[in-house]
């Protein structure tokens, strides 16, 4: 599937950048526009979000697949990779597949395990809202907000919402992302003898639920050229939490590397 994708800068490294589950492009354009001067980026949409495709497969490897064609079509050299959440998931599927194609990988918060299925109750939520009776994002808030109290989390679901000529719709194919966090994110694991051995940054939320100060053993087993950093204060959205903290660490690999 040939995805959608925004590029900034014209920098002499290359980097890639794919987004978490219900997120897009989009939300990466603050950060991406401000490394720009030093990286040539490419902030994608994975396969049925944004405006990429969708599809009624959605896996890891499918975006995985996904990946491999844009880097055929767009990429013609080595570059970094840095992925978040679930585009993490994906980014650690390529790295143990292609790692000869990159400098290094980036991940953030999440690691190469399986996870419950805690996203279900908000995809539910979202399903479950009948779009066609709003033409204002507010009021779709305040029905979200019955059982998604959080509302930086709600403010996050919302960039999500189109607009019609007379009423709203979702932009994730919710079908799709809902088999997806059913079933998918409970099943993926890296085999045992997956490796990448180039450089790698994990990024953690001192905050976050995914807690990746305790999978050290887990990580330096498939990514032994691997560093943990874990920034003070952030959530699960450390580039949103922690945007400056975030750009630093990212930038600081890179050059290094």
């Amino acid at each position: 599937m040939k995805l959608h994708f925004a590029e900034y800068g014209h920098g002499n490294k290359t980097l890639v950048i794919l987004h978490g589950l219900l997120g897009s492009e989009r939300n990466w354009h603050s950060l991406a526009r401000e490394m720009s001067g030093e990286l040539h980026i490419y902030a994608l949409d994975l396969r049925n979000h944004g405006a990429s495709p969708h599809h009624p497969a959605h896996t890891i490897e499918a975006m995985g697949d996904d990946l491999e064609l844009f880097v055929d079509d767009h990429i013609h050299e080595h570059f970094y990779l840095l992925g978040h959440s679930m585009g993490g998931h994906v980014a650690m599927h390529y790295a143990f597949r292609h790692g000869e194609t990159l400098h290094g990988l980036i991940v953030e918060d999440i690691a190469p395990r399986s996870y419950g299925q805690g996203l279900t109750k908000i995809l539910y939520a979202m399903r479950d809202i009948d779009l066609t009776q709003y033409t204002e994002k507010k009021g779709v808030d305040v029905e979200l907000a019955k059982r998604v109290p959080n509302p930086v989390v709600r403010h996050f679901l919302m960039t999500n919402l189109v607009r019609h000529e007379n009423h709203l719709s979702w932009r994730v194919n919710i079908p799709a992302l809902t088999e997806f966090a059913e079933n998918e994110i409970s099943r993926f694991r890296a085999d045992v003898g997956a490796r990448y051995e180039g450089p790698t940054l994990f990024i953690g939320g001192e905050l976050s639920d995914y807690d990746l100060s305790k999978e050290q053993s887990l990580i330096s087993h498939h990514f032994p050229n691997s560093k943990l950093e874990i920034v003070s204060g952030a959530n699960h959205w450390i580039h949103f939490d922690s945007k400056a903290a975030f750009m630093k660490l990212v930038l600081d690999f890179i050059n290094a590397h």
